[in-house]
């Protein structure tokens, strides 16, 4: 600071000159993509089915959440437990 109260910023030196680490890359090899014979053909796949006959159906209990079904007693179970 100086007397008549100006303040004064200091010159950097060179010495403290702040100068930033050289990056870091690694190699990378390149690799090319796969350049196959036309386009690839595949089967269709067909939706799955539930082919078993453990279920027999499916119920909807408090918030419209699905159950399965798995006999006619758990049917009769069910339909009382959303009835009172």
């Amino acid at each position: 600071m100086k007397p008549n109260g100006e303040f004064v910023t200091p010159t950097p030196s060179k010495e403290r000159e702040y100068k930033p680490a050289e990056t870091y890359r690694r190699e990378t090899p390149i690799i090319p993509s796969y350049k196959g014979i036309g386009k690839m053909m595949v089967d269709k796949i067909e939706p799955m089915r539930y082919t078993g006959t453990l279920i027999r159906g499916i119920a909807t209990m408090h918030k419209s959440n699905a159950v399965p079904i798995i006999s006619q007693e758990h049917a009769e179970q069910i339909s009382k437990m959303r009835r009172g």
